[in-house]
């Protein structure tokens, strides 16, 4: 594989017994790969754009969507709700809601014992 270095625009490889035709000819070869590959994607892209832009709304709206909801999204089907998310020992249904009222659990820890020295407090 070839590459131009910025100013003296010099072939750079790791092997330098490969002559300049055959430079030549992977290059032709990379760029047709390439090429290719790109009408392939635009293609694919045109026509799911109605997938594309409502997977952005998703987004856009919720912030994260979970592997159903992209299957939904994916098979034109609407969009079912989010699973539930399990961030520690808070469960959520409700994306974009994270605030919990934790004043009970504040009360429930003053009746627990400190830790002993080499006890760890595990976090998730």
């Amino acid at each position: 594989m070839s590459f131009c270095e910025p100013r003296s625009c010099k072939r750079v490889t790791k092997h330098k017994h490969i002559s300049e035709e055959t430079f030549k000819k992977i290059d032709i070869e990379i760029r047709q790969i390439i090429d290719n590959n790109y009408v392939v994607a635009e293609k694919i892209l045109q026509e799911n754009i109605d997938i594309l832009h409502t997977m952005a709304k998703a987004l856009i709206e919720f912030e994260t969507i979970d592997k159903d909801q992209i299957d939904d999204l994916m098979e034109r089907k609407p969009m079912r709700e989010a699973a539930a998310i399990i961030d520690s020992d808070v469960t959520s249904t409700e994306l974009g809601k994270g605030v919990v009222d934790v004043s009970k659990d504040i009360d429930d820890c003053s009746n627990k014992k400190p830790l002993s020295v080499g006890d760890k407090e595990q976090i998730a």
